[in-house]
This record gives structure tokens, sequence and C-alpha cells, in this order.
């Protein structure tokens, strides 16, 4: 599942709209799209399903907050990290990692690259990886790359991992690897939301 924004800054009060697209699925069925917000306190969503959404953030104080976007049938949910805070400053100190993209098909011998976007972070800030099930889906983590924001993938045999993504005072970003063993056929034509913009 993809939308048109994966992250939306706001100041408290403010509202931004938030769109879905589907590939493979049938005509209309992005209206079926169900939203929510994981801190209801902080961020709402209107109308609760559709292709569209307004996104209002109705808290106080610093907030990061996941819209989530979910099509039955569709491969994986999708989210928007919603940051929001009561000014421009307090807006602009928020640290955060996302990704526009979090299930990742893969496989067996596979190798693929995957990265957090980043947010506010410096240069001692520090990004840390970890796999849920390393005889799945091993990690290598490019030191190279400002605050360790990519890692390489390697897919170890058939089953799922979780790759978990963090940071201090960041929200962590999960990655869900599915991996298909050399004899498993791969699902052909899924249903996909994909970006509208």
């Amino acid at each position: 599942i993809s939308l048109d924004k994966s992250i939306i800054k706001l100041l408290n009060g403010e509202q931004s709209e938030v769109s879905v697209s589907v590939e493979n699925g049938n005509a209309g069925e992005e209206n079926s799209v169900k939203w929510t917000s994981a801190d209801k306190t902080a961020v709402t969503v209107s109308p609760a399903s559709g292709q569209t959404t307004l996104v209002s953030a109705v808290g106080k104080g610093s907030h990061q907050t996941n819209v989530t976007a979910h099509l039955d049938g569709a491969l994986a949910d999708k989210k928007v990290l919603v940051l929001s805070a009561d000014t421009v400053e307090e807006l602009e100190k928020i640290k955060a990692i996302y990704a526009d993209n979090t299930y990742i098909a893969l496989s067996k011998g596979d190798i693929k690259k995957i990265y957090v976007d980043k947010e506010g972070l410096d240069s001692t800030d520090r990004i840390i990886w970890t796999t849920s099930n390393s005889d799945v889906c091993s990690i290598t983590v490019d030191s190279a790359i400002s605050n360790c924001s990519q890692v390489s993938l390697q897919a170890v045999s058939g089953g799922k991992a979780l790759i978990t993504a963090s940071c201090a005072g960041c929200q962590d970003v999960v990655f869900e690897v599915s991996v298909k063993d050399a004899s498993t056929s791969l699902v052909v034509n899924p249903k996909i939301i994909d970006a509208d913009a």
C-alpha cells in the first residue's frame, strides 16, 4: 500500500489531505480503504473510509503519530507519519525516521538494500537495525551512509521476518519481509495501493 505522502508536518489545529490509488484492483476499490490514527488525542482522520481522508492535528504539545490506510486483500497496510506541535520551532525540533514502503517480498538468495528517510536528525544520531529472524533474513548495515540509514537484506530461507529501524527519540520503522523458497511460486498481480501524486 502506498500513499501520495509519506510524512505530514502540522501545527496543532491544522489539516492536510492524504489520498490513495489502487493497482490491480477493481474499479472504485479505493473507496473501500479504511483510515485509522494510532493516537486520536493527537491526530484524527475524517472520513474513516474512502480514497481521500483529512488528517487533523488536534492535540497539544509535540507528537509523532502514524495514520494507517488498510484495504482488505492488499499485500500490506500503508502508513503516513504525522508530526505535530504547537509552534513552528517545536515542529522543526522533532526527530523522525519513516519509510514509504515497509512490505518487501524476496526470493531465497536475493539481496536488497532498504533505507529509512530522516527528519531532523543530526550527525550524532545513529539508526539501529535489527532482524526478528536472521535464519530467514539477515542484515548488513552500511555504516558509510549518514546516520546508518541504509541496510542490505540477505534472503536466507523461506519465511517471514521483521526488520526494525530504531533511533533515539523517534518512532520505530518496521519492515515486513516475506521470503519465498526458490521452489515456491510467487503471487501474480496482487492488489497494490500506489502513490497518487
